[in-house]
């Protein structure tokens, strides 16, 4: 059993069946696989739905799908703030305050970050497991990558299953 981290930017892909939709879709399918979301995407994403138009109500339920539903949300403590603060002295590029969070989340959970954004590709493999879905052959730590046989068509197709471990 493996434990994944989605970012914002691969709730998005997702949520709109836009580049990278399939991989994240493997994921909420595979039922090995323990999904996770941190409280910061929680207000990224209601943030970039306000942004693309989204009114509040429609908002609520995306926020309560992913933030409930299909994954557990995992907060923000003193342990990924020390890691927050850690990621981003370990990069030599810019890593912002709430990407550094949400990378700090995945690494106190021992999580692969599933991602879309190009701040995160700066974390060293070594550091914190890492999942482009805009590159899925580079999956991390050689583990097989979960078959991606079609971008996903819609949100209700999503599996409901909570985190059992």
């Amino acid at each position: 059993m493996r434990t994944y981290l989605l970012d914002t930017s691969a709730i998005l892909a997702h949520f709109f069946s836009e580049k990278g939709s399939a991989g994240v879709q493997a994921l909420l399918d595979d039922p090995a696989a323990v999904i996770l979301v941190a409280a910061p995407v929680l207000l990224e994403l209601d943030s970039s739905l306000t942004r693309r138009g989204s009114g509040e109500a429609s908002r609520y339920n995306v926020l309560n799908e992913y933030g409930t539903r299909l994954t557990e949300t995992v907060s923000v403590d003193k342990a990924v703030v020390l890691s927050a603060v850690a990621l981003r002295k370990s990069v030599p590029e810019r890593l912002p305050a709430m990407d550094a969070l949400i990378a700090g989340c995945a690494l106190v959970h021992g999580a692969v970050l599933v991602h879309r954004d190009h701040h995160y590709d700066s974390i060293p493999r070594e550091v914190l497991g890492t999942w482009n879905i805009l590159r899925p052959g580079e999956y991390p730590d050689g583990a097989s990558h979960p078959t991606v046989v079609r971008e996903k068509s819609s949100m209700r197709a999503h599996s409901t299953r909570r985190r059992t471990a």
